[in-house]
């Protein structure tokens, strides 16, 4: 107890660590919702050739479906690990790293929905002369929008989680505050050992 008191009750000491702390995780929120966004974007179009009830070829809807099992599959550290070997540690690795990753998911997500949104609907559209973008644009986004964005602010709240796990692998965002403060820590004796 007397150990829990004396390293986690903030002091004067600690205060000073509060504005690096602070900017971190700015940092760490705008690489999550940056990546997540602009792997929505991508995925949507993705979703849109690869789902089966707006299919223009088969081959194209085997490859994106694919291609998204592939990208989501691959768990979120081996993404880091792969980028730090690339990139080294910067900001990009983390945003690549993420942002590989949520689109994967966010473009089987989107399929699922907007397969969900079902053939007789879009059949209809098209028998009034819709074409392809009209029926997309027209008919089927504004009826999945909500959808859409539920599965787009799910993946941010999991990516500020998976965030600060890449940054203590990829020295971004409050990883990379977390890392020099342990380091710090172990620097210097605890006063129980002396």
């Amino acid at each position: 107890m007397i150990w829990l008191i004396h390293n986690f009750i903030p002091n004067a000491e600690s205060t000073q660590y509060w504005q690096d702390i602070l900017h971190q995780l700015i940092r760490t929120f705008l690489i999550a919702v940056s990546s997540t966004t602009c792997a929505a974007i991508i995925s949507l179009f993705l979703a849109a050739l690869g789902a089966n009830t707006l299919s223009i070829n088969n081959a194209v809807t085997w490859v994106i479906r694919s291609f998204s099992s592939l990208m989501r599959n691959i768990p979120i550290v081996a993404w880091a690990m792969i980028l730090l070997f690339s990139f080294k540690q910067n900001d990009l690795t983390g945003f690549l790293a993420l942002f590989f990753m949520t689109m994967g998911f966010l473009t089987r997500a989107f399929m699922e929905t907007i397969e969900d949104f079902g053939t007789d609907k879009i059949e209809a559209l098209q028998a009034t002369g819709a074409n392809y973008l009209q029926v997309i644009f027209q008919g089927l986004l504004p009826e999945i929008a909500a959808a859409l964005l539920s599965w787009v602010l799910y993946m941010i709240e999991n990516n500020i989680r998976d965030a600060t796990l890449v940054g203590l692998l990829t020295g971004t965002g409050i990883g990379s505050s977390l890392t020099s403060i342990s380091r710090a820590c172990v620097m210097v004796q605890p006063v129980w050992l002396s």
